[in-house]
């Protein structure tokens, strides 16, 4: 390897060390340990609370999550997300379909039957009075009566996101 090529590796390992320190700074816990598990966020402006549980793995922030946050706060530039359509499947604790909300999307959040409490608690929580439109949380089972939820004469996405969505389940089988 000659120094060059040693210079352009050094160089792409501090910027991504950079991004992973600007990424997780914009995670806190709070000072005041309450019953309910929640962690905050900074995103989009904004101070974003969500609930999650260590029992689920869909009721969890991953880190996966922050990174695509992230992306699409520093991506606008490039990629408005201002009045376009967003589909996020298996939105979990629905951070992402959050963000892409406060960015101005009109997000539809997408989860298992069993987190869509949790889910639906979260987003209205941080885009109630901030999003210029109210996300809406619905069910997805992969490939289960898609049709009939998802019509393909309503259902017209310009975005379709997912961040950390393949695990085993038994919805995969």
């Amino acid at each position: 390897m000659n120094n060059t090529e040693k210079t352009s590796i050094k160089k792409e390992k501090a910027e991504d060390e950079y991004i992973s320190s600007e990424i997780m700074k914009r995670r806190w816990v709070p000072s005041i340990i309450k019953s309910t598990s929640w962690e905050c966020f900074q995103f989009a402006g904004y101070e974003i609370k969500i609930t999650e549980a260590i029992d689920c793995y869909g009721a969890y922030v991953w880190p996966s999550a922050l990174v695509l946050c992230y992306y699409l706060e520093y991506s606008q530039k490039d990629n408005s997300f201002i009045d376009k359509n967003v589909i996020e499947i298996g939105s979990g604790t629905g951070l992402v379909s959050i963000v892409a909300g406060l960015l101005g999307s009109d997000v539809t959040a997408t989860d298992l039957p069993h987190l869509l409490g949790n889910l639906q608690f979260n987003i209205s929580r941080n885009t109630k009075m901030r999003s210029k439109y109210q996300p809406k949380v619905k069910e997805l089972r992969w490939g289960v009566d898609l049709e009939r939820k998802f019509p393909k004469s309503d259902c017209h996405y310009d975005y379709i996101m997912a961040a950390d969505v393949v695990y085993s389940h038994p919805y995969l089988d």
